[in-house]
């Protein structure tokens, strides 16, 4: 699996940022940043 985000300092809410560090994918199986 390939996870592309983007984030940007106008995003409202915070939403895609939010969602993302509360759904992150299991850290074991993550192979780069």
């Amino acid at each position: 699996t390939v996870i592309f985000a983007f984030w940007d300092g106008e995003e409202k809410g915070l939403l895609g940022s939010r969602y993302f560090a509360m759904n992150y994918p299991d850290i074991k199986k993550v192979k780069a940043i």
